[in-house]
């Protein structure tokens, strides 16, 4: 398939510097650079790192490469990642024999991935096409670099030679698919899922933005092993566990189940071995990596068990990216973003606003944070008018970049309703929320951010009173913060209570900001960033009279969910049924909770479901979702307190432990000038406990106004959340404390 000259495509200056071009450009499929895919275990395919690589000479350049699927497959990936940190803003297409497009890939950080929902044919040819996308200025990219191509594919058994299983003694297969696993004794296991430690192991690809992986898989016979290869995008701490996880169609796992982690370097070295394994863990390992390498990781089990488990890495990202979409400035408003630095080392920062009309981006400030400080910067105040670091009247979202993983708040004070979260760097494709409202006294608003390149499309489905779904489709162009009002939208049939979720063929990140314009009063919390979960808890719900306290469930499932709450406040469980397809809301003394202080909740459900609580107290009100995560560390970045007005601060650390066993837990208070102060706080079994950071001897003590941050370390996995208040600013937020690190599925615990 030859086509004219590709330097028609060019102007004159580009053509002559392509003259000399490396590979085919676009059109020029006949002259295409091959890959060439090989396998050593007859399963998967792939090219091996680095082995197709290229320059972007110029901002229109294309560059080629053809492939052939070696047999049908089901699973592949493909992906174009820069070579040189900061240097090319890569972007990937995927083509058939016909150069027609069958897909673009996602593009975030310098990396362009493609993982296709359709199957690739045995003999196809396929085409690649690596150019560059609009850089992003928070990845600090270009629109020319260095790049490399990598492919990866699992083959289906009978079109592309798979091994025909181990028998005890070695390969046995035939490569006609057929076989199947055996112990040497005749007995039968489920085929092998993935390569063996000798074998060309299967790729993981962190995502580029927080790199984080994780893949789900078994040991199926006693001699199996799982080879999984990764290169690193940043220098610094990478941390792997396994968790027990049942697969349809596997054997039920062993007794005692005990499979271990070892990590090997590309020069074959062992870089770490599991010893031991965390509570509620199969296994742990951390090691410290530079970015660039490329590590295998084995799973195996040194005493023959079996069992279904799921890997989770959280590797150092080049760049740390946090999120929050929901931003405002007027000449009314006080607005802030303090950040920690939990890290022995400096960390330095930008802070961007990204807008939902006109000029996309603006960079707010840049800076450092000393080790194990606070930092942060203002906004905008309304004692400084002119003062606003955002264009004024115009929403926003908020994106922190940082060289080093941080903890960042938002605090937005508007004299009457005031909002705070913690940032997040989780994005996802769906979002939940478990009540909205349309009347005369609220006003909610469900906002959202795409971070990515291109546009994205995002479905929502409304959940009425009565069941029924209204469903709308709304597009988001990249780098843009977009929203709905509840009480204006066009969508919205008319007045009652609504649950909702988005469904984004692209990651984002989404939350909602509730106000009650008749009390003056609100606040605002990320969604759950899943379908829901069968597990979760709240660290703290204020049940005294002087609290209105309203807890959510969605269930957003075609099964019914009978949840089984416990909690601190209960004298025994609670039963609780949410419908197929529905939302049900609580009030503490309705779920029978003892009144007065706070109670925790801990839940399990026969369904996924999604929980917020919302409060409302001290002239305003706090909310957050569940804790469907737990954590061994976490992160408040914005506490502040003026021990010569008692009273006028109220900071609330919530802390549950839900396992069987107690824990101490370490709450280190980190300050501007980098002084830090630790604290103990046991945490039976099974049991809460509400710390008043605000009489806190820590803090009491320093005597003066004082601004700082929160680190709380655990041995155990617990959940942790955080409660503010400003009397003096009138006004209050709540949040789930930020997770550092590997977490725990709720559903591993309760």
């Amino acid at each position: 398939m030859r086509n004219a000259p590709f330097t028609d495509l060019f102007s004159p200056l580009e053509a002559r510097v392509l003259l000399s071009d490396d590979h085919a450009n676009l059109p020029d499929y006949g002259d295409a650079t091959p890959i060439e895919l090989s396998s050593r275990d007859g399963i998967t395919y792939s090219t091996e790192i680095d082995d197709a690589v290229g320059v972007i000479e110029v901002a229109s350049d294309t560059d080629l490469f053809r492939f052939t699927a070696p047999g049908d497959s089901g699973v592949s990936a493909m992906t174009v990642y820069q070579r040189d940190f900061g240097q090319l803003a890569a972007m990937m297409e995927l083509r058939d024999a016909n150069g027609a497009v069958l897909g673009t890939g996602i593009a975030a950080g310098g990396v362009s991935f493609i993982i296709p929902s359709f199957m690739l044919e045995a003999g196809e040819d396929y085409y690649l096409v690596a150019r560059s996308t609009s850089p992003n200025g928070s990845d600090g990219t270009t629109t020319t670099g260095r790049y490399a191509v990598f492919i990866a594919m699992d083959i289906t058994p009978g079109t592309g030679g798979r091994d025909g299983g181990d028998d005890g003694n070695g390969d046995s297969g035939n490569g006609d698919g057929g076989g199947g696993d055996g112990d040497g004794d005749g007995e039968t296991f489920a085929p092998d899922d993935y390569a063996d430690r000798d074998d060309s192991p299967f790729p993981l690809f962190p995502n580029p933005l927080n790199a984080d992986a994780s893949i789900t898989a078994g040991l199926q016979h006693p001699t199996d092993s799982d080879a999984f290869t990764l290169r690193l995008p940043g220098d610094g701490p990478i941390r792997l566990q396994l968790l027990a996880t049942e697969r349809e169609g596997d054997a039920p796992a062993d007794p005692g189940f005990a499979p271990t982690i070892t990590v090997i370097d590309s020069a074959g070295a062992a870089r770490g071995v599991s010893s031991g394994a965390l509570p509620d863990t199969l296994a742990t390992l951390e090691i410290v990596g530079e970015a660039g390498e490329n590590l295998t990781v084995v799973i195996e089990s040194d005493d023959g068990t079996i069992g279904g488990y799921t890997l989770d890495i959280d590797a150092s990202p080049a760049l740390y990216h946090y999120y929050y979409p929901a931003g405002y400035s007027t000449p009314t408003i006080e607005e802030f973003v303090p950040m920690v630095n939990p890290n022995d080392f400096d960390v330095t920062y930008s802070v961007f606003a990204h807008y939902e009309t006109g000029e996309k981006t603006d960079l707010l400030r840049s800076g450092t944070i000393k080790a194990n400080s606070r930092g942060g910067i203002t906004v905008t105040s309304a004692r400084i008018p002119g003062s606003s670091l955002t264009r004024q009247f115009v929403p926003y979202a908020f994106e922190v970049v940082a060289s080093g993983p941080i903890g960042a708040n938002l605090g937005h004070y508007d004299f009457g309703a005031t909002t705070g979260e913690a940032f997040t760097e989780t994005l996802s494709t769906r979002w939940e929320f478990a009540e909205l409202q349309r009347s005369e006294d609220i006003r909610d608003f469900v906002v959202f951010f795409n971070p990515n390149p291109g546009t994205a499309t995002l479905g929502f489905t409304l959940l009425d009173e009565r069941g029924v779904m209204h469903r709308f489709e709304r597009t988001l162009e990249g780098g843009r913060r977009g929203g709905i009002n509840v009480d204006t939208d066009n969508e919205i049939p008319g007045e009652g209570l609504y649950a909702l979720w988005i469904d984004s063929d692209v990651p984002i990140v989404a939350a909602q900001t509730t106000y009650d314009i008749t009390n003056g009063r609100g606040d605002g919390n990320l969604g759950q960033p899943t379908a829901g979960s069968t597990a979760g808890a709240f660290a703290g719900v204020a049940t005294d009279a002087d609290t209105q306290t309203r807890i959510s469930f969605l269930n957003s499932s075609g099964d019914s969910a009978r949840l089984r709450i416990t909690g601190s406040g209960l004298t025994a469980p609670v039963a609780l049924d949410v419908p197929a397809r529905s939302r049900v809301s609580v009030t503490p003394a309705e779920l029978g909770l003892r009144p007065g202080g706070e109670s925790s909740l801990v839940y399990s459900a026969t369904a996924p479901v999604t929980a917020r609580v919302m409060q409302f107290r001290h002239g305003d009100g706090d909310a957050m979702t569940s804790t469907t995560e737990f954590g061994r560390t976490f992160l408040v970045g914005a506490a502040w307190v003026n021990p010569r007005s008692p009273g006028t601060y109220i900071e609330r650390l919530q802390l549950l432990n839900p396992n069987a066993i107690s824990t101490d837990v370490r709450v280190t208070f980190l300050f501007t000038d980098g002084t830090s102060e630790s604290a103990t706080v046991r945490l039976g079994a099974g049991t809460a406990r509400t710390v008043a950071i605000d009489e806190h001897q820590v803090i009491v003590r320093r005597g003066e106004p004082t601004a700082f941050s929160i680190r709380v370390d655990s041995p155990l996995p617990i959940a942790a959340s955080f409660s503010h208040y400003d009397l003096y600013l009138r006004g209050g937020w709540g949040t789930l404390a930020a997770p550092l690190g590997l977490s725990v599925p709720a559903a591993a615990v309760i």
